[in-house]
């Protein structure tokens, strides 16, 4: 039996090239690791390495979901326990889906920042 749990929202903060991707993709890994179903995304026009993949600039990489807006995710929600996002920055839709979700589900509880 699975235990609901209360979710959360952990911001990974830096400038450029301080390595938050290849965290955001270790924190996936551990989640992956543990047995969680986790979606990842990508803002769709970031094709510097590749279509379908969240790759960092030491090559680390995991499967991700290429989206223009975060509207596109709402039909996943109730399929994964953890959604990773790469550059929350360039969605336009970012603080008005977030407040959705929490009127939606609750899931986050605090914020953590790293």
């Amino acid at each position: 039996m699975r235990m609901k749990m209360e979710g959360c929202v952990q911001l990974i903060i830096g400038p450029m090239f301080s390595g938050k991707s290849t965290e955001l993709i270790r924190r996936i890994h551990r989640y992956q690791h543990a047995k969680l179903k986790c979606l990842v995304v990508k803002y769709l026009f970031d094709t510097r390495h590749s279509d379908e993949m969240l790759v960092t600039h030491d090559k680390t990489l995991v499967m991700a979901m290429p989206v223009q807006t975060l509207a596109e995710v709402r039909p996943f929600l109730e399929k994964v326990d953890v959604i990773g996002i790469d550059e929350g920055q360039f969605y336009p839709d970012m603080q008005q889906i977030w407040a959705r979700w929490w009127s939606l589900r609750h899931w986050m509880r605090h914020l953590s920042e790293t």
